[in-house]
């Protein structure tokens, strides 16, 4: 009956209307698109209530990427700020902030973003990583032609932050890696390259294996990946005190991993 009205207010469907659907017409999703920003507009109005009285003390931050670096973040944060509490989200699918209470999203883009509630944190190669044992491990260079004759460790459509634009690049080289074994995690995949059961791609610096010496980092300037670690909000959201705190200190934490490498 609500929705009736709001109809006959509107003068117009907001509903294509089956036997057992309904299904949002154009003006449908008009309406819903505002509504998303009314709801927002009235959570942030919340939420900056409570900030003011101190009583929001919680970060709920979804994570894509950097599953081995933003622990170590997150220790660092908590040493300063003990406390804020934390509400950690990987639900390993495509993010999307209006379906989310998440103040906070780290992510990776294979391109430099220019948004105003963005900020890219930090640009990273992308090496090939194989044993020690490797024949490759002590060559600072390879051609994809090398690379060939190895099988590859590969990650599956899951590793959302990472797949996707990696498959652009091989596509775009040409190369089919031969693929025996499919792993997302990330410490299991490092172990997996350090007892030469195959080699993958793997970033340079966030994933902190290029001080383990059972891994050789090498370069494939044939392809020359390279990704942006960015750090996002919704635009209309409300951002706390600790929640632009935390801002501060992943932009601290990476600077300082830059001057490291």
């Amino acid at each position: 009956n609500q929705i009736k009205c709001m109809e006959e207010e509107l003068e117009t469907s907001l509903f294509y209307r089956g036997p057992n659907t309904m299904i949002l017409t154009e003006s449908g999703e008009l309406v819903y698109r505002y509504a998303c920003r009314v709801l927002s507009l009235v959570n942030s109005a919340v939420n900056e209530l409570k900030d003011q009285n101190n009583a929001l003390e919680t970060i709920n931050l979804y994570v894509e990427t950097c599953p081995l670096t933003f622990p170590k973040i997150i220790k660092g944060f908590k040493e300063l700020y003990p406390h804020v509490s934390w509400n950690l989200i990987q639900n390993l699918k495509q993010f999307n902030g209006k379906d989310s209470s998440c103040n906070l999203l780290l992510y990776a883009s294979d391109e430099k973003l220019d948004l105003p509630n963005n900020i890219t944190l930090f640009e990273e190669e992308c090496l090939i990583g194989v044993s020690a044992k490797n024949p490759l491990a002590s060559q600072k260079e390879v051609r994809l032609a090398d690379l060939a004759q190895f099988p590859f460790i590969q990650r599956s459509s899951l590793s959302v932050d990472f797949n996707a634009f990696l498959n652009r690049k091989l596509e775009k080289a040409h190369f089919h890696p031969v693929s025996y074994d499919c792993c997302d995690h990330s410490i299991t995949l490092n172990e997996m390259i350090a007892q030469d059961m195959g080699i993958a791609f793997l970033p340079w610096l966030t994933w902190f294996h290029y001080n383990d010496p059972q891994i050789a980092l090498i370069r494939v300037p044939e392809l020359n990946i390279v990704r942006y670690i960015n750090i996002s909000w919704e635009p209309d959201q409300y951002l706390s005190k600790n929640a632009r705190a935390f801002i501060t200190y992943t932009q601290e934490f990476f600077a300082r991993l830059t001057e490291a490498r």
